[in-house]
Parts: structure tokens; sequence; C-alpha cells
């Protein structure tokens, strides 16, 4: 009787190596890749996927995903660069940089959302904070009345857009659905206000703060000039 030597094949979920040498891949690939991805979608798996590489070569550049969010955050403003006129223009100026802060977060989703989170700054957001603080004391502001007020006018940016990324998700705002539950003082709000009420919202809450900073830094220069 003949033996028959009967071939087993591989399983189908062996892969074989790719042949050649692995990718070269560095911080700035890995902070463009990570910026087209965009923070509110930012995984290390994904994002290792998305640039042809294994999650352990990931790492190996950066530590954590936090790491990543913080190094994605410096990324994003050292392109930001203040444009401060002389100092009393102060107002115009904290009105133009939170229109321009607001438009930089929402050109990648997420990114508002991990600026809230992380306290640890890298040195281009430690740079552009003493920056304005610098010129808001020669506008008049105490060096801690200048720290509160850029620190203001940030959180406000920061919490109106990661608001406003909520709503897209949910596909309805707050005014909106309130609106169906409510009487007719919200209904008649969400009537008037339509379409418009997250950039009326914006624009009066950022006027709220202006006009705000400016009596208060009157009130604390007419104090200061007692005798």
């Amino acid at each position: 009787m003949q033996n028959v030597v009967r071939k087993i094949p591989y399983p189908r979920s062996v892969k074989t190596r790719p042949r050649g040498r692995p990718k070269k891949i560095d911080r700035e690939r890995i902070l463009d890749a990570a910026l087209e991805m965009g923070a509110h979608r930012l995984g290390m798996r994904a994002l290792a996927a998305k640039l042809g590489i294994g999650a352990a070569t990931l790492y190996y550049h950066v530590g954590s995903k936090e790491e990543l969010l913080g190094l994605l955050g410096a990324r994003l403003l050292d392109r930001f660069r203040l444009r401060l006129p002389d100092p009393s223009e102060w107002e115009g100026a904290m009105r133009q940089t939170a229109s321009e802060l607001r438009a930089l977060f929402e050109a990648s989703r997420g990114s508002a959302e991990a600026a809230m989170k992380e306290p640890r700054w890298g040195l281009p957001i430690i740079a552009l904070h003493e920056e304005s603080c610098r010129y808001l004391v020669r506008a008049g502001f105490t060096p801690e009345e200048a720290w509160l007020a850029t620190r203001l006018i940030a959180d406000f940016v920061e919490g109106f857009v990661v608001r406003r990324e909520a709503h897209e998700r949910a596909e309805v705002s707050d005014l909106t659905y309130a609106a169906r539950l409510a009487g007719p003082t919200l209904r008649a709000a969400e009537r008037r206000l339509g379409g418009e009420h997250h950039e009326r919202r914006f624009a009066m809450g950022l006027d709220c703060i202006v006009r705000g900073l400016r009596a208060r830094r009157l009130r604390v220069g007419s104090a200061s000039s007692r005798p």
C-alpha cells in the first residue's frame, strides 16, 4: 500500500512578516497623522494603523495617549501668534485673540477638550501665556490680574468649543432641546435666536468678559492711586 503524504495548509490567520526595512517614523510624522485624525478620534492603535507601524513602535516615540495629546496641543499652539497692538487697545486685542483661538480649536476637533484636561503645558503654550500677561501688565493690569484675565478668556473659548462639539455629536443644541419641553419663554428665545444662537452666545459671553475686565481694571487702578 502506497503512503500518501498530505500537505497541511497553514491557518489563514497566520501572517508572514513583510519584507524589506521597517518604515522610518519620527514625532513629526506622528503628530501630522494625529492632526489629520483629530483629537476626538485619536487612539494609539488606530494611529499606529494609520501610520502603518506597530503599536510598540508608536509607544517607543510617544509614551502615552496623554503625552501625545500634550504634544498635539503644543503643535497647534506653536502655529498660533498673538497679534497685540498698542496696550491702550487691549480690549480689541482680547476679542481678536479669543476669536482666533476659537478658530484654531474648531479646526482640530477635540483639541479644546484636550487643552482643558492637560495642565502640564509645553514651552510654546507657556510662552504664549507669558506674552499675553506681559502685554496686559503694560496695559495697566497687575501681574495676577493679567494672569486671571488671560485664563478667563482661554477658559471661555475652550468651554464654548467643547460644548458646541457636544451639540454637534448629539445633533441637537441645548436650547433647541429645552425649547421642545419648556414653556413660552424658552420657545420665544429659540424662535428669535434661530440658527444664530451659538454665535450670539459667543459674542455676548466675550463682550461681558471684556467689559467686566475693563470695569475691574478701572476699579483696581483707582484704588491703587489713593493715598
